[in-house]
C-alpha cells in the first residue's frame, strides 16, 4: 500500500500510481499524487527512460515472455489489441511474483501494466475521485459498464494514461509517450477491458 503514496508520474504520468504508481503493496508511494500519474510506484520512476540509468522498468522484475509473466504472477494478461498496441507489437514484458505485477511494453511507446487493485480502504471510483480532488487532472468515464479514470497528457497528467479495475480486482493501466491523445489512450484501455469478457 505503501506503494500509492510513493509513485511518481512518468514525469508525471506516474504520478498517482496509485496504486497507480506505486500501488498497493508495489511501490511504496509517497502521496495519492503519485498514485495514479505514473501510477504505478512499481515502475521505476522516470518511466521508460529509467532503463537509461541501468535499473528494470519494472522495479523488482525480470524480463520474460508474456505466458510467463501470466505464470509468475497468476494474473491474466487484459491487453490492449488495437493498431498502436497489439500482441503482434510488444517489444518486451517484465513480470515480478512477490508483489504481482506485470509491465507489458509496445514498440509504439505505450506501455500496459497488470497488477491486482490492493486498497481495501477505497473503491477504485473513490480513489479516482479523492486524487482528483486533491488537484490532479482527469475525469472518470464509463465504458460498456467499465469505469475508467482517464488522465490527460500535459502537465501533471505527465504522458498520460488510463486506469480501470474489472470486477475480479484486475487494475490495468494504459500509459502513453506523450504522443498519444486521451482519445487514444482510452481506445487502447477499451480494448483491454474487453478482453475480461473474452477470458471470463
Amino acid at each position: 500500500m505503501g506503494d500509492i503514496d510513493q509513485a511518481r508520474p512518468r514525469r508525471r504520468a506516474m504520478l498517482v500510481g496509485i496504486g497507480l504508481a506505486g500501488v498497493f503493496g508495489l511501490f511504496a508511494i509517497a502521496s495519492m499524487k503519485g498514485q495514479v500519474a505514473r501510477s504505478h510506484p512499481s515502475i521505476a520512476q522516470g518511466g521508460i527512460g529509467a532503463t537509461d540509468r541501468g535499473g528494470p522498468p519494472l522495479a523488482g522484475g525480470v524480463q520474460v515472455t508474456l505466458a510467463k509473466a501470466q505464470s509468475m504472477t497468476g494474473l491474466t494478461a487484459l491487453l490492449p489489441e488495437t493498431s498502436l498496441a497489439s500482441t503482434s507489437s510488444i517489444s518486451a514484458v517484465w513480470a515480478r511474483s512477490s508483489e504481482p505485477d506485470m509491465l507489458v511494453m509496445y514498440r509504439s511507446g505505450v506501455q500496459a501494466e497488470v497488477r491486482p487493485w490492493t486498497l481495501t480502504t477505497q473503491t477504485p471510483d473513490e480513489h479516482w475521485k479523492a486524487i482528483m480532488s486533491d488537484g490532479l487532472p482527469g475525469s472518470i468515464v464509463t465504458v460498456s459498464a467499465q469505469d475508467m479514470y482517464v488522465m490527460p497528457p500535459g502537465g501533471q497528467g505527465g504522458t498520460g494514461s488510463v486506469n480501470f479495475v474489472t470486477a475480479g480486482g484486475t487494475w490495468v493501466t494504459v500509459y502513453g509517450d506523450g504522443t498519444f491523445s486521451a482519445s487514444q489512450l482510452q481506445d487502447m484501455a477499451t480494448s483491454a477491458s474487453a478482453q475480461v469478457t473474452q477470458v471470463g
